[in-house]
């Protein structure tokens, strides 16, 4: 499960905006009590800067200094405490983390290579900003399909219903440019002797204003509130 959250960005369409921020987000699966509700807080930037996660107690630390975002993860009920590095480019986007190293074109996320594993390549197509594609050549193809409504939200929807644990990972869009429609259908075709394709459709209530207060789909529910 991952959410998404990102920091507004001093970009040409970003300027005059002053849309909402999300507040908290509520990730349930009704097939079992696997449940969460973080709680997410900015700066005078409007930089998520803090995220607290109630029922696993998980804190989230996000600290910023030129081209570089150090995420502290403090895991309350174990103690434990985890230490990860984003690297960013002059353009605010994410070129490097713990695993993968991520190249784009025209500010758009084009692959991601494992550091460990050149061998491993994600790669990602787009088509009228939004992400159609992803895969990784020979083991599986997720294609995507939109509505024409346009997300308001400052959460990259489509990174949070693809994740699945880390919500953190996206890097807060700085993976660059998000989807900029709802998400309504994925598709997944693996490839591991026999293929075989999975197929979610996602379903969104909206506010008065059109941001998504509530994602049905794949087999979970996602809530949100805004500030």
């Amino acid at each position: 499960m991952a959410i998404t959250f990102y920091s507004c960005k001093n970009n040409e369409d970003d300027k005059g905006k002053k849309g909402k921020l999300v507040k908290t987000v509520g990730y349930s699966e009704p097939s079992n009590d696997n449940n969460f509700l973080f709680t997410g807080y900015y700066d005078a930037q409007n930089r998520l800067i803090k995220v607290e996660e109630c029922y696993q107690s998980i804190l989230l630390n996000l600290t910023y200094s030129a081209n570089t975002i150090i995420v502290n993860i403090k895991f309350n009920e174990s103690g434990e405490n985890h230490t990860h590095l984003l690297h960013l480019d002059n353009n605010g986007y994410l070129i490097e983390d713990d695993f993968f190293t991520y190249f784009y074109e025209n500010g758009y996320l084009k692959e991601k290579k494992a550091k460990e594993d050149s061998n491993v390549i994600v790669k990602y197509s787009w088509m009228n900003g939004n992400m159609m594609q992803m895969s990784e050549d020979p083991y599986y193809i997720v294609t995507y399909e939109y509505s024409s409504k346009e997300n308001l939200s400052n959460i990259d929807l489509v990174s949070s219903i693809i994740g699945q644990v880390y919500f953190y990972s996206g890097a807060l869009k700085f993976k660059g440019l998000a989807s900029k429609n709802h998400l309504v259908k994925m598709t997944e075709t693996s490839y591991d002797g026999v293929p075989h394709s999975f197929i979610h459709s996602y379903d969104y209530k909206f506010d008065e204003d059109g941001y998504p207060t509530e994602i049905i789909g794949g087999g979970f529910k996602f809530t949100l509130t805004y500030y």
